[in-house]
């Protein structure tokens, strides 16, 4: 009953954090526009054979691609993505609060519980409905049951994690690595511990592989490889002015910093070390192995590069469930020295609001949304033919297979530079799209359309500007130097003359001509 009463809580946390994006369909979480394939689902047809919606297939986790696919029978995807933010946190804000009460009693799960909903403000993670709502739930789940030592739990644990989310999988094998290495290495070879550790968890280890094999390993030709580090050195768009920060690499000790660096955490190991002096060093079982494992886990991904996803995942979530089970561990174990009843809910209510006040948490409604402006151009687009591919401004092709349900040329949300084959012809359509869209003669922009089966163009109406031309930035690099570069002794522009002529739809930003019309 206490825990879900606790998830109908987090739920309404959730859901007062979250309103905002209810009260517009056009007020969504950026990253929705890469999940084209769960997009596809209540637009049947439209997206076969489209490369950006094969490329987002393949990145997309099974399980949260069956949830979208069943909640797309009743929900519009959009408003399907916001009722899963709000069910997520609530799951997870139940999981906090029932591994708390299970590893430190009632005084730890309220503790535990505040933290995660409240003081550490972690609805951010959920917002969208995306698979990394699931990694700091699923990892103090793998944490509690490695301190009850539920083995045969985990051996079936870890293949789910890796079909919600592969990078929960790796961290969880790297805790259960690390904790027989801690705590079982003197018995490795003693048949208890062969039954009822080693052999369920090899098992686990033998399924989760062969997901991750079949899923993101064997992938098909066109899909390329994952950039190694040579490959990507001297490149732009892996620069802060490209599309992926991650040159130059920042470190291990910036993450930990940006993670550990919470006052409120910091005083209270002070408190600890006051109060039960070097038994904190002995961590509940599960806590060390733990913290190693963000760390092993970041230095892994980050010389792999990529091949075990962004490194800083690693820390950025298994860290605050690092410090959330810890305080709420050992301030439970505080409060259980004072008397039941008032004597021990006024210091309770005093840590969490303490905690509050230090740690200063915004729980700013709408947080991690953007709104989408055009209502009435995605209107319109919509009613374009199904098999109409369209070539726009990259920021606005964001937007359009979301509200419009119609196929682009290419778009920055799914222009991830770090997989070779698929990069390679974003790459060229991205050129090529700039070319054409700056281009003084018709010949070229009939040219590229023929080439890309382009049907419609959609025309900013304030891009052409010389000054914006040389001041503005259009896209990020290599792109950016290419468009200054070939447009810099250029007087006119095809689209731009030709939107003011023959547009099908114009508004005070954008027109829209179609390509057989500039056939004529």
């Amino acid at each position: 009953m206490a825990t879900a009463a606790s998830f109908l809580v987090a739920g309404l946390i959730g859901l007062y954090l979250h309103y905002p994006a209810f009260q517009n369909p056009y007020i969504i979480h950026d990253d929705i526009r890469q999940s084209l394939n769960w997009i596809a689902y209540d637009s049947p047809g439209i997206f076969e054979g489209d490369l950006l919606r094969d490329y987002a297939e393949m990145n997309r986790a099974p399980i949260l691609g069956f949830l979208y696919w069943l909640g797309t029978y009743f929900f519009d995807y959009v408003f399907l993505g916001k009722m899963y933010a709000i069910l997520f946190f609530a799951f997870s804000g139940s999981v906090f609060f029932w591994v708390g009460r299970e590893m430190g009693g009632w005084n730890s799960a309220v503790i535990s519980f505040v933290f995660f909903t409240l003081i550490y403000d972690q609805f951010v993670q959920s917002v969208g409905g995306f698979s990394h709502g699931f990694m700091m739930p699923f990892t103090a789940l793998t944490i509690y049951w490695v301190y009850k030592e539920r083995w045969k739990t985990l051996a079936l644990f870890v293949p789910l994690e890796v079909l919600v989310y592969p990078v929960a999988g790796v961290l969880t094998g790297l805790i259960l690595l690390l904790d027989t290495i801690f705590y079982d290495w003197k018995r490795v070879f003693n048949k208890d511990f062969l039954l009822a550790k080693a052999f369920p968890l090899i098992i686990g280890a033998c399924l989760s592989m062969g997901i991750l094999f079949s899923k993101y390993i064997d992938t098909p030709e066109w899909y390329g490889h994952i950039v190694s580090l040579e490959e990507i050195e001297g490149r732009p768009e892996f620069t802060s002015s490209g599309r992926l920060a991650i040159m130059p690499r920042k470190g291990l000790t910036h993450e930990l910093n940006k993670e550990l660096n919470k006052p409120f955490f910091i005083l209270s190991l002070f408190l600890f070390f006051i109060v039960f002096g070097r038994k904190i060093f002995f961590l509940p079982r599960g806590l060390w192995p733990l913290f190693l494992a963000a760390i092993i886990g970041y230095l892994l991904s980050d010389y792999f590069l990529l091949r075990l996803y962004l490194p800083d995942r690693y820390t950025q979530y298994p860290l605050p469930v690092f410090m959330i089970i810890l305080m709420a561990f050992y301030y439970g174990k505080f409060l259980d020295s004072f008397s039941p009843g008032t004597k021990r809910i006024l210091p309770l209510i005093f840590i969490c609001f303490a905690g509050y006040v230090v740690e200063k948490p915004s729980l700013t409604p709408g947080v991690k949304m953007i709104h989408v402006r055009g209502p009435t151009l995605h209107r319109f687009l919509g009613q374009l033919p199904k098999d109409s591919l369209i070539a726009a401004p990259p920021y606005l092709a964001d937007n359009i297979p979301v509200f419009s349900r119609r196929r682009v040329l290419f778009s920055y949300e799914l222009s991830h530079p770090w997989i070779t084959g698929y990069w390679k012809t974003m790459e060229e359509r991205t050129y090529d799209y700039f070319d054409a869209y700056f281009s003084e003669n018709k010949e070229t922009v009939l040219r590229i359309s023929k080439k890309h089966n382009i049907t419609h163009w959609v025309i900013g109406r304030r891009d052409f500007n010389k000054k914006s031309l040389r001041k503005r930035t259009y896209y990020f690099e290599p792109f950016q130097s290419h468009i200054k570069k070939t447009t810099r002794w250029k007087r006119s522009f095809y689209l731009k003359t030709k939107c003011e002529e023959l547009f099908l739809y114009k508004d005070i930003n954008y027109c829209v001509v179609s390509t057989e019309t500039l056939n004529r």
